[in-house]
């Protein structure tokens, strides 16, 4: 394991998955694309074994899940499955535990941000996708994006029950009108119970 970032647990599933973004070294002089094809940035998750502290599991996501950062399982203890957001690749991973002796995680993608062309940049720029995080009820999850300005910065997605396409169920701009807002847009958020209510962080 090269890299790490994020972590979440499930204890009644004696299950731990952790996340990669890249070495200090690679990110602090800022973002170069000819680092992403050297394979300094990570694209990996990581599945654990919560009591032996064991890593039993890797899953390569490919260059459709270039730097996935937060991790988050369903709020349900009972539940083995889970989110990441891969923020290079604006994409969503659903991953879910298997039943039997090796319990395998399978991981598939469920939602694609396409990115956009920008003047100035050498490359269309991709909504560096931010925080998935599910309801507490689980019925839905949201995402923020960090940089496609002419995207909407949050959306919501009904959960889907399996590793499919999930139905997408609306997107906020955090200003008074569609378009890039005067404020920077939110790095972090979390919903209400009910779903009807999202706070977000803005860095």
């Amino acid at each position: 394991m090269r890299f790490n970032y994020d972590f979440w647990y499930q204890p009644r599933h004696n299950v731990m998955v952790s996340s990669e973004w890249g070495a200090p070294t690679t990110v602090n002089p800022g973002f170069k694309p000819d680092d992403v094809q050297a394979g300094q940035y990570g694209r990996r998750l990581h599945f654990w074994d919560w009591k032996a502290r064991e890593l039993t599991q890797t899953i390569d996501l490919g260059a459709d899940g270039h730097i996935p950062l937060e991790v988050r399982f369903h709020h349900n203890p009972d539940s083995t499955q889970g989110f990441v957001g891969a923020a290079l690749a604006s994409s969503i991973w659903h991953w879910r535990q298997g039943r039997g002796e090796r319990r395998q995680v399978a991981g598939a993608k469920i939602v694609q941000v396409e990115p956009i062309e920008v003047g100035g940049w050498p490359f269309p720029v991709p909504g560096l996708i931010t925080r998935p995080g599910p309801f507490l009820d689980d019925r839905f999850f949201v995402f923020s994006e960090l940089a496609a300005r002419r995207h909407p910065p949050v959306r919501r997605f009904r959960t889907p029950p399996g590793p499919s396409l999930p139905p997408k169920c609306g997107s906020r701009w955090c200003s008074a009108k569609p378009g890039p807002p005067a404020h920077p847009w939110p790095k972090a958020g979390a919903a209400a119970r009910r779903g009807r209510r999202m706070l977000a962080a803005q860095p």
